[in-house]
C-alpha cells in the first residue's frame, strides 16, 4: 500500500494531459485544429492552449499560422531515436536481425510489448509488405503474430488479465473477435513455441513471430517476418520460415550480452 501512496504523490497531471495533446496525432491525423485538440484529448480549451503552446516552444510542436492548425514537429524524432540508440536489447538483436534478412530476403520485425499494444521497435525491409509500417508502428496486441507470441509466454496470471482488459476491435477480415478463441490460439501458441497469423492484422500478409526472453526466462519481446500471400502459401510459411524465425529468438535470447536485460 505504502508503494501505491508513493505513485499517487508523485503522480504529475500536468505532464499526463501534455501527452494526451501529442498522442492526438496518432498517425491517421496529421494536422489538427485548437478546437480538433479539445474534442480529442476531452481537456478544456483553457488547458490545450497551455500545452499546444508550450510544445512549440519546446520544438515538438507546429502551429500554421495562416491555417491555425497543429502538426508534429521533427524533434520529436530525436526522442525516439536516442531510445534505440541506448537500449541494450536493441543493440544486442539488430545483428541477428540483420543477418536474418538478409540470408531469407524478406522483412524482418522485432517488437515490444507497451500495455495492451505492440510497438515496432525495430524494422528490415527486403520485400514491401505494407507503406505504412515503420519503426514506432503500434498495433493492438491481438491482432499481430508479434503481440500473440509475447502475450503467449507471460505468466498466466498476466495474460489472463490482458486478455481480460483487451478489446477485440477487428482490424484485418480475420481478426480473432472472440475471448475464448484467442485464449485457446494463445495455448497453441505457447505449446509451438511460434505465432501464426493470416489476415489478422491486414487482409494481404502472412506473418510468423517467435518470443525472445530475458536472462531469467522472462518474455520481453517477439521476432517476426511478414510475407505476401502472392508469394508464400501458409503450409510454406509455417514449415520453410517458422524454424528460422524462432533459432533468431533463440539466438537473440541467448546472445552474449543476454546478461544485460
Amino acid at each position: 500500500m505504502a508503494s501505491s501512496r508513493t505513485d499517487s504523490l508523485l503522480h504529475n497531471a500536468s505532464i499526463v494531459k501534455g501527452f494526451r495533446v501529442l498522442e492526438a496525432f496518432d498517425g491517421r491525423r496529421a494536422a489538427l485544429t485548437l478546437t480538433q485538440l479539445i474534442e480529442i484529448t476531452g481537456l478544456d480549451k483553457s488547458a490545450v492552449q497551455r500545452f499546444t503552446a508550450t510544445l512549440v516552444e519546446l520544438g515538438y510542436l507546429r502551429k500554421d499560422p495562416v491555417r491555425r492548425h497543429y502538426t508534429l514537429a521533427p524533434r520529436l524524432l530525436h526522442l525516439g531515436t536516442s531510445y534505440l540508440r541506448t537500449s541494450p536489447l536493441i543493440d544486442r538483436a539488430t545483428p541477428y536481425l540483420l543477418e536474418w534478412s538478409r540470408e531469407h530476403n524478406e522483412t524482418i520485425h522485432f517488437g515490444e510489448l507497451d500495455g495492451l499494444d505492440v510497438i515496432i521497435s525495430y524494422l528490415y525491409t527486403r520485400q514491401l509488405v505494407s507503406y505504412d509500417i515503420t519503426i514506432g508502428t503500434c498495433f493492438p496486441w491481438h491482432v499481430t503474430s508479434i503481440g500473440q507470441a509475447i502475450v503467449a509466454f507471460l505468466p498466466e496470471d498476466q495474460r489472463a488479465d490482458l486478455l481480460r482488459r483487451s478489446k477485440l476491435t477487428p482490424h484485418g477480415s480475420h481478426t480473432i473477435t472472440d475471448k475464448k478463441v484467442l485464449a485457446a490460439k494463445l495455448d497453441q501458441v505457447r505449446q509451438q513455441g511460434y505465432s501464426f497469423c493470416e489476415g489478422e492484422s491486414y487482409d494481404e500478409d502472412l506473418s510468423i513471430a517467435a518470443p525472445v526472453f530475458n536472462s531469467e526466462g522472462q518474455v520481453i519481446a517477439a521476432v517476426a517476418t511478414a510475407v505476401l500471400l502472392t508469394k508464400w502459401t501458409p503450409q510454406e510459411v509455417k514449415e520453410k520460415l517458422a524454424p528460422s524465425v524462432r533459432l533468431l529468438a533463440k539466438a537473440i535470447t541467448g546472445s552474449k550480452r543476454n546478461g544485460e536485460l
